[in-house]
């Protein structure tokens, strides 16, 4: 399992709960992003093992 973290000058804006291989359904993200000029995705482990851990950011789109 994962954890999906975006990341806006330095400070997390918004983060999932941990996400597995078994969830079917897609996590639509929404995060506002006015006056950030860093923006950084970050995937992490979800503290259990990490062992085959894959996670893919798939369609991610920026609109400003």
């Amino acid at each position: 399992s994962v954890v999906f973290t975006v990341v806006g000058d330095g400070k997390v804006l918004t983060q999932t709960p941990g996400v597995r291989g078994t969830d079917t359904a897609p996590r639509e993200l929404s995060v506002p992003i006015q006056d950030v000029k860093k923006l950084t995705l970050k995937v992490t482990s979800a503290g259990d093992m990490d062992l085959g851990d894959c996670a893919n950011w798939a369609s991610a789109r920026l609109v400003r």
